[in-house]
């Protein structure tokens, strides 16, 4: 259990910024709007690492009401990316594109939360944007629910909703989640564990992998 303890500390302090240069990539849908052309500026910038442009560019298009410019945003204030690091910003842009339902805004929304950051800490608050974030198919989402339930933080102490959600996270391909499914199993009769995986199995056959993130 200190090794889960130590791992979940490690993962409630990460947000997608260690993932920030592979999402830019996958930044490139289709989006009929007047902030496209500004927004695809910001990503080609990022991408040659001028941050400031950047910066520039998804400042434009995120005041137009481009959700992912007002996450990436988020993602340069948090981490002082092209201009100041500013906690305050972070929250307040990752709030506009989470209340848009951008699964990453939510999901680093609720990692703020977690810590205090930029916003009251409240694993309450933390707790209820991981969901939103885990109902479009999030896995690292999935993995921080599942971290709380084993810790009790935010929601009653739960192995059975822990395993589960750690079992959604492997399913989703978290690297993690399938060291964290070890690491409690024991602690469970396997009635316990063959429930969870139930649910999980249950939960996931809700979804349509099609619209996930």
């Amino acid at each position: 259990m200190e090794n889960l303890n130590s791992n979940i500390a490690k993962l409630i302090a990460t947000t997608y910024v260690a993932l920030f240069m592979s999402v830019l990539l996958f930044f490139s849908q289709p989006i009929i709007s007047v902030a496209r052309a500004d927004y695809d500026k910001g990503i080609s910038a990022a991408k040659q690492g001028d941050y400031s442009a950047a910066f520039e560019e998804w400042s434009i298009s995120a005041k137009n009401g481009h959700p992912k410019a007002q996450y990436n945003l988020g993602v340069l204030f948090e981490n002082g990316l092209g201009t100041e690091l500013d906690l305050l910003q972070a929250a307040k842009w990752y709030i506009v594109a989470a209340e848009r339902d951008y699964a990453p805004a939510q999901y680093n929304l609720a990692v703020l939360y977690h810590k205090g950051a930029g916003v009251p800490h409240s694993k309450t608050s933390a707790m209820k944007w991981y969901r939103k974030a885990a109902l479009q198919l999030d896995e690292l989402a999935m993995y921080a629910i599942g971290q709380m339930h084993i810790n009790g933080e935010g929601t009653p102490r739960n192995l059975v909703e822990g395993y589960k959600w750690f079992y959604l996270s492997a399913s989703l391909g978290h690297p993690d989640a399938p060291g964290a499914l070890e690491t409690i199993a024991p602690l469970m009769t396997a009635g316990a564990v063959e429930g969870a995986i139930q649910l999980a199995e249950g939960w996931l056959r809700t979804k349509n992998p099609i619209s996930t993130k």
